[in-house]
């Protein structure tokens, strides 16, 4: 579907972004979905927790800072 849209929209000024969930345990399994969302072509993720509680949202965001560089 990336590839798809930017061949229809191939601008810079054109950035494909998606939300994904996720649980906080494992960054590895996130930074590896990351890796390829961005060798896909999507230039911004917004990482969301899958449960809404306020500690599962901090070890989400927390292990998902930790992928920034």
């Amino acid at each position: 579907m990336v590839r798809r849209l930017r061949a229809e929209r191939p601008e810079a000024g054109f950035a494909i972004s998606l939300r994904t969930s996720d649980e906080g345990r494992e960054t590895g399994a996130l930074r590896g979905r990351l890796e390829a969302y961005g060798e896909a072509g999507v230039q911004h993720v917004l990482v969301a927790p899958v449960n809404r509680e306020v500690d599962d949202w901090d070890e989400v965001i927390e292990g998902a800072g930790r992928l920034i560089h």
